[in-house]
């Protein structure tokens, strides 16, 4: 929301005592890695989400990306 990108990666660390930072946020992430560790199709994810925007249904700024399942 703060970049107003529509879809981003971006790259988190958390420290020992359990605050979280904000490394980089990336235009074009690669998330095959994530895809190793995620129960859902990323791939068709985003492709519903972005189908969903183009047709209004969704936005980044609801927090409405249809990750329900």
């Amino acid at each position: 929301r703060t970049l107003g990108a529509d879809y981003c990666g971006v790259d988190l660390l958390r420290s020992e005592s359990g605050e979280i930072f904000v490394l980089e946020v990336n235009s074009m992430p690669a998330w095959q890695g994530l895809q190793e560790v995620t129960p859902f199709d990323i791939a068709d994810q985003i492709v519903e989400y972005s189908l969903g925007f183009v047709r209004g249904k969704k936005s980044y700024l609801t927090g409405s990306w249809g990750l329900e399942g």
